[in-house]
């Protein structure tokens, strides 16, 4: 008699739970589609929704600026803002740079240092890091960890 009463109120609950999770669900996605439509860029016919969303966190991420320090009311005026201006969060290295500069170490460094830098850079630059930001960041990180393990060998001393 009370064993009935128990499952009949255990499936209620249990329908109440999944009913929230679609509620949430729902507008976990309805959110999503907002951020995505704020974004002018943003062509949901043409791209992955996923792909897009890392797009814009990305797009937000890298344009944030500092704030400017706040101006006494007889400084203040009506002023344009311009656009941020993206700075590579790559180095420009190339091939010529001398290898313990590249790692950020004396020219006279152990093997032992040598190895600690290149696995700290490894770390800062690898392309995995650079997914959000997109394929040209990706393939520009790939190129980074090139140099990196080139002036790694030269100065351990492998070829």
């Amino acid at each position: 008699m009370f064993g009935n009463r128990v499952s009949v109120r255990a499936f209620g609950i249990a329908q109440g739970m999944v009913l929230v999770l679609i509620v949430v669900s729902l507008i976990v996605f309805r959110r999503r589609q907002k951020n995505l439509a704020q974004n002018a860029a943003t062509n949901f016919d043409s791209m992955n929704v996923h792909a897009a969303i890392r797009r814009a966190n990305a797009a937000r991420t890298m344009s944030r600026v500092e704030p400017a320090p706040p101006k006494s009311a007889a400084e203040a005026k009506p002023e344009e803002k311009a656009a941020p201006q993206l700075e590579s969060a790559l180095p420009s290295w190339s091939t010529e740079a001398l290898p313990h500069e590249i790692l950020g170490i004396a020219a006279n460094s152990p093997p032992v240092a040598v190895e600690a830098a290149f696995k700290k850079l490894l770390k800062k630059y690898h392309p995995d890091r650079f997914a959000a930001a997109g394929k040209g960041y990706q393939k520009r990180a790939h190129h980074v960890v090139l140099l990196i393990q080139a002036a790694r060998d030269k100065m351990i001393g492998k070829k």
